[in-house]
């Protein structure tokens, strides 16, 4: 199951945490890779995304917001979570931002699956 794990970051804090989020889903057996969302390309070819972004006012970074907007389509069709990291530099760890996706995946879950677009793939807000 390819997993991506697509950040935008201004100093680096995302980053480290998608990079963390990423060893932890490869120590877990899947296959995640981690990319700015710059560079991230369509999400199509994924069967889960986690998509992070610091937050500075309330807002998202310009780039993760532009992100969502172009790949609406494609992220409304599979499994996102949203990682957010306060602009103090403050977030909760790796392993705690992945529980609910771990959630998600449990066959409990699985057993009633959401109709497809169900998932929350509008952009953030943005000031």
């Amino acid at each position: 199951m390819p997993v991506l794990v697509a950040y935008a970051s201004k100093h680096g804090a995302t980053r480290q945490i998608a990079e963390r989020i990423g060893e932890v889903l490869r120590a877990s057996g899947l296959d995640a890779e981690v990319r700015p969302v710059r560079s991230a390309g369509d999400p199509a070819g994924y069967d889960a995304v986690v998509l992070g972004s610091a937050v500075y006012f309330g807002a998202w970074r310009r780039e993760g917001t532009a992100y969502v907007r172009r790949h609406r389509g494609a992220l409304s069709g599979r499994p996102v979570t949203r990682l957010v990291v306060r602009g103090n530099g403050s977030a909760p760890p790796a392993a705690e931002a992945m529980s609910s996706w771990r959630r998600a995946r449990s066959p409990a879950a699985t057993a009633s699956p959401s109709p497809a677009g169900s998932c929350s793939a509008s952009p953030p807000s943005s000031s």
